[in-house]
């Protein structure tokens, strides 16, 4: 089977696990052992590429950020838009509306039905983001 590698910084994985355990502290509704071994089948899939943080991508995320937050980009956004950056990526999928208004990037977005696709230029109208 043919498949694309999926670059994936590592905030993001943790991003997730502290979600979904904050959802299980709440509602008592999720098994974090589960979750936990879910996230660590993810990332060794064969076709992931995790892409550690150091020094230069810390300082090249502050760069971003310095750039971006007046968009609404924060620092874990930015900390990915520079792991994308570092393996010159130009699809990022994504439900956030300020990644979404980043149009120097194709952008999906799987939650919408279908998804919502966006090519590089085109403009995202936050008005359609539910």
């Amino acid at each position: 089977m043919n498949s694309e590698t999926i670059l994936l910084s590592a905030i993001i994985p943790i991003e997730v696990a502290h979600r979904l355990f904050n959802v299980h502290e709440k509602r008592k509704a999720l098994n974090i052992d589960r979750v936990e071994e879910l996230l660590s089948s993810i990332i060794s899939l064969e076709n992931i590429q995790l892409i550690d943080i150091d020094s230069r991508l810390v300082m090249d995320a502050i760069k971003l950020l310095k750039k971006y937050h007046s968009s609404g980009i924060g620092g874990r956004d930015s900390l990915i838009l520079a792991s994308m950056d570092r393996k010159q990526v130009t699809t990022i999928l994504t439900h956030d509306k300020n990644l979404l208004g980043l149009n120097h990037l194709h952008r999906i977005d799987p939650v919408f039905d279908p998804p919502l696709k966006l090519k590089i230029g085109e403009n995202f109208n936050p008005k359609e983001f539910k």
